[in-house]
């Protein structure tokens, strides 16, 4: 061998012993895995965002950002470590949302662009260098998932699908399927999943006293959805529910204060003085009834908040006689405080009352007269059915839901007045016709008990 060739082969040597004292860096394969751009039961605001790493190391994701509209707006910079062949949670905070999954505490936060949109997304997700990890361009129209049913949007090998929540677990697997037009990264093939069976229990995000809510749950089996077997609700204030299945139940708290709902469910094979199978518990917080709202002329109003703690008005309606508006996400009334709003910046022109205030539940809290009749264009399922107390005056309107009252569905009637001089004049009218009757009546009496000439 010529001295050219030895040097070849000594550099040869020193690359691949430095090629072997170096350990390998590659780039794991983290990507979006679900998506609920839906939201919850509980709140449309409660959204998350699901990412999976398929390798067999973990990966630091501090300074990773995800991006919407093609990387034109951030929604959340990630700051922890995601496990290998593990997920990682990105929650959105919001003050009605405050912990959209509590058995998950990955990464939590609000959401930049103000959320998801339901009518799709274009999200683009970069690793620390700026690199594009990921891109899901849906701004069309979302592939998967249901606004209605709260099912999310979830990957399964290159397609979406939707199916039952599996936030921080692999997808269910159980769903309609749409493909992906966007190509996706090969991904390993993993071991069967295992699955917890565990119940999932949703409340609206704020419950005052006295007003009708619904309670609704979701029983997961092994991989599926499981509506079957005895279901006992504890309402945390003396109020049982059992139920053959699991329907949404309806309660109403006839005092504020803070209340723990407990959820146990018996297959059907069981007896229910046996333990049960499976049993879930919620902490509630039901706030008093005292909101009101105040109508002037000229289009504007006031809306005052009598508690204690801050009210949020986050998708309240304003409704109109012919009009209604909701307020923006991230509205707050503070303790104690009065806010006064323009009709016309929530974009109602009518200027006419009644003014009624609902939640985005459809509950009605506050209104300056009787109910109004919600149009049919509200497509949140407003309703009418609900009374309150009310009194209505010639220039300013003001009424406070009074909680028995509007469980009852009674209502309070203004009282009419009568000016005081024309009750009187009636009266001194009726006074004198009886005297006068009882004067003649004594005359004829003399006459006919005189005696005789």
């Amino acid at each position: 061998m010529n001295i050219f060739g030895t040097r070849i082969s000594l550099v040869v040597r020193i690359l691949i012993g430095i090629t072997i004292m170096v350990p390998s860096v590659s780039h794991a394969a983290v990507m979006m895995s679900e998506i609920a751009w839906m939201g919850t039961n509980e709140s449309s605001y409660c959204e998350w965002v699901e990412l999976h790493n398929d390798a067999s190391t973990s990966v630091p994701l501090s300074g990773w950002q995800l991006f919407e509209g093609g990387g034109a707006t951030t929604v959340f910079t990630l700051s922890k470590t995601i496990p290998a062949n593990g997920y990682l949670l990105v929650e959105r905070v919001t003050p009605s949302c405050p912990d959209p999954i509590p058995s998950v505490n990955d990464e939590a936060g609000s959401f930049g662009g103000s959320g998801l949109s339901n009518s799709g997304e274009d999200l683009v997700l970069k690793d620390t260098d700026g690199t594009t990890v990921q891109t899901l361009n849906f701004s069309s129209g979302w592939p998967a998932g249901d606004a209605t049913t709260k099912e999310t949007m979830q990957l399964s090998g290159s397609s979406w699908v939707t199916a039952n929540p599996t936030p921080d677990a692999p997808t269910s697997g159980s769903s309609t399927t749409e493909t992906s037009s966007t190509p996706l990264p090969e991904q390993s093939t993993s071991s069967t999943p295992t699955y917890t069976p565990s119940l999932v229990l949703t409340t609206p995000s704020q419950v005052y006293a006295s007003v009708q809510n619904t309670y609704s749950a979701i029983n997961y089996l092994d991989h599926y959805k499981n509506q079957a077997g005895y279901f006992v609700w504890n309402m945390g204030d003396g109020a049982i529910v059992r139920n053959i299945g699991l329907n949404p139940v309806t309660h109403s708290y006839k005092y504020p204060g803070t209340y723990t709902i407990t959820l146990n469910y018996f297959p059907y094979t069981a007896l229910l003085t046996q333990a049960p199978e499976l049993s879930t518990s919620k902490t509630i917080t039901v706030l008093s009834s005292d909101i009101s709202i105040s109508s002037f002329d000229g289009g504007w109003m006031k809306i005052q908040n009598k508690l204690a703690t801050p009210v949020d008005i986050s998708g309240w309606v304003i409704q109109t006689p012919t009009q209604h508006a909701a307020f923006p996400e991230f509205s707050t009334i503070a303790p104690n405080a009065t806010i006064s709003v323009d009709r016309e910046i929530l974009g109602i022109t009518d200027k006419t009352d009644p003014v009624s205030l609902y939640t985005p539940e459809g509950k009605l809290i506050a209104t300056t007269a009787l109910p109004v009749a919600v149009s049919s264009s509200v497509s949140n399922g407003y309703s009418s059915s609900n009374k309150v107390l009310g009194t209505k005056e010639p220039v300013l309107h003001d009424v406070q839901v009074v909680a028995n009252d509007t469980q009852n569905g009674t209502v309070e009637k203004p009282i009419e007045t009568t000016a005081p001089q024309k009750k009187n004049s009636t009266k001194m009218i009726i006074f004198g016709a009886v005297l006068l009757v009882i004067i003649g009546l004594f005359i004829l009496l003399e006459r006919i008990m005189a005696p005789q000439e």
